[in-house]
């Protein structure tokens, strides 16, 4: 996996880990007893008995568990539905379809590269073969596959090959083309084309051109984008919304987006226009009306008017 990539898949793995607590069976969550793992409810009752060497959350009514030295996945009563066979096995995502790798090695990033990657149903039955280099989500109905792709364990990435879209019958959607592909965000996913960002939708047509040096995702209509070494915002018309005014610029979040001007942060609006004032040394994105923010090395909160609500006290 590329650094790129390392992130996204961390990314998703966190948005997994939260679906998956929200909607375990009978509330069941992993415990750890000692050096050994059960599951208990939501008091903290032991319902499976801590007989695992390691357990994971459940998804499409199983938990992958490690016992003995196997892989086994397990439903709520404990029974063992399969045993895997491959050398590593994500846990079920939301189309109840798992990525699955052989003849790959653990890196010191604690991600698994080399080997060839398929997937499997909560059957147990292999579904796609083992046979691409390197896999990425894409869609509930796609995903971004690599063939190609050249590993190196000790660093723990994987880098070249192309990248192309399948569905979930195997069938390649999008071909094996691009130097990169990302999520599809609002029908379009950034894809890069010998160097250079441009998007394109689910069929693998090209909406907007490859003639960026860096991209972001779309969100609510918008997307930023880096030319000649300056950022600004398009729509899916690849009009300019938002002129190229700017250092550097993140994704929109609740209705502002954090902007670069030399070597301060601040805020814009959907328009453009400045609301928070570049004056920090660094931010986040806002969520659930606040931000975190930055003055030589001491973190704390503003709201959406500027305002300091928890004091630039913290240093993490």
């Amino acid at each position: 996996m590329t650094m790129k990539h390392l992130f996204v898949f961390g990314l998703i793995l966190f948005i997994s880990f939260y679906v998956e607590l929200i909607a375990q069976p009978e509330g069941l969550i992993p415990f750890r007893k000692g050096d050994l793992w059960g599951y208990c409810d939501k008091n903290k009752q032991l319902v499976l008995p801590a007989i695992y060497e390691d357990a994971s959350f459940f998804s499409c009514e199983l938990a992958r568990v490690e016992k003995d030295g196997k892989t086994l996945f397990v439903n709520s009563k404990g029974e063992i539905i399969f045993s895997s066979n491959y050398d590593f096995c994500y846990t079920f995502n939301e189309q109840c379809i798992a990525t699955v790798n052989n003849g790959g090695v653990q890196s010191s990033w604690g991600f698994r590269v080399g080997g060839k990657w398929g997937f499997i149903n909560k059957e147990g039955n292999e579904i796609i073969k083992l046979k691409y280099d390197q896999t990425s989500y894409c869609s509930s109905e796609l995903i971004a596959v690599n063939i190609g792709a050249e590993s190196n364990a000790e660093l723990g990435i994987t880098n070249g090959g192309k990248w192309g879209c399948i569905d979930l019958h195997d069938k390649i959607v999008i071909p094996f083309e691009f130097d990169d592909i990302g999520v599809f965000n609002d029908g379009l996913a950034k894809a890069n084309l010998n160097g250079q960002w441009g998007f394109i939708n689910k069929k693998g047509e090209k909406i907007i051109s490859y003639k960026y040096d860096d991209v972001g995702d779309f969100v609510d209509g918008l997307v930023r984008v880096k030319f000649n070494n300056k950022w600004g915002f398009i729509d899916k018309n690849s009009k300019t919304i938002i002129n190229f005014d700017y250092d550097g610029a993140e994704d929109f979040s609740e209705g502002l987006a954090a902007i670069k001007i030399n070597k301060n942060y601040g805020f814009i609006d959907k328009k453009g226009k400045i609301i928070i004032q570049p004056k920090f040394d660094y931010v986040q994105n806002f969520k659930e009306g606040l931000a975190v923010v930055d003055i030589n090395n001491k973190k704390g909160f503003i709201n959406k008017k500027g305002e300091v609500v928890v004091s630039l006290k913290y240093d993490k």
